[in-house]
């Protein structure tokens, strides 16, 4: 079913069924893009492959960096990080032990990333430890309440990895294990409030269909993202977008 036919298909029915659903990766971009600052600012991206967004997004990721004093990506997939080609430095480690000073960005993101984390804790705290006063750290995730999420949590490693690649076209070295430890409201709210960050926003998203490759399944899929703008069943959603804040002092460089 991936042909440029059916792919036009999908985006035909998409916008009959559900005209206002955006990609959650089209969101998280705006999101950041509300939260950057006028002036120069140091960036920390965690987990950060080959790309800092989708890879269709790629003139948005050279216009946020050009607007950064310093971007800096952080993974253990040495891979992807050598192919990263939007980075000013590239730190090869694991994110609950970040070899970086105390203080030291003004914006820490994780796009896709937190859903794999098997000490969220320990992460957060390496995230507070390494924001300057009033700094953000802004992340894109998987929301483990929705029903999708829920029956993917499930399914066996190797079966995971093959519907991936049907569903997203994505290679097996791309697709990590999942732990969703911390991608429900209430785990991120009890996680911000022990690493001692405010909580600014945390929205739930609903992004484009999972089974558009999988032919007429994808029409009852885009009925349920329909029914999910409703706001009572809004928990439901596919994607959170969550922005935590650390208490702000002088010489804050981001918004408040």
């Amino acid at each position: 079913m991936n042909t440029p036919a059916f792919r036009k298909l999908y985006w035909k029915l998409e916008k009959l069924i559900t005209p206002e659903l955006r990609s959650s990766q089209n969101h998280y971009r705006d999101k950041l893009l509300s939260l950057l600052p006028d002036g120069e600012f140091s960036w920390l991206d965690l987990g950060c492959g080959h790309q800092i967004f989708a890879d269709w997004m790629m003139a948005d990721q050279e216009r946020f960096v050009r607007r950064s004093r310093l971007v800096v990506g952080i993974d253990l997939d040495f891979r992807a990080l050598r192919e990263h080609r939007g980075l000013h430095g590239k730190i090869y480690g694991n994110l609950t032990q970040i070899p970086l000073r105390d203080e030291s960005f003004d914006l820490i993101t994780a796009n896709m990333v937190v859903e794999h984390l098997e000490q969220p804790a320990a992460v957060f705290s390496q995230v507070h430890r390494i924001l300057r006063p009033g700094g953000l750290f802004v992340f894109h995730t998987t929301n483990a309440r929705n029903p999708f999420l829920r029956i993917a949590a499930g399914i066996p490693q190797g079966l995971k990895n093959r519907l991936v690649h049907v569903l997203e076209h994505r290679k097996a070295e791309d697709i990590f294990p999942t732990c969703y430890l911390a991608n429900r409201p209430e785990d991120i709210l009890a996680l911000a409030r022990t690493a001692h960050f405010d909580v600014c926003s945390l929205d739930l998203v609903s992004t484009s269909a999972f089974t558009q490759m999988l032919g007429p399944l994808v029409v009852l899929e885009l009925f349920f993202i329909r029914l999910l703008q409703r706001e009572s069943l809004g928990h439901l959603r596919t994607n959170l977008i969550c922005v935590l804040r650390k208490k702000a002092g002088e010489g804050s460089v981001l918004p408040s």
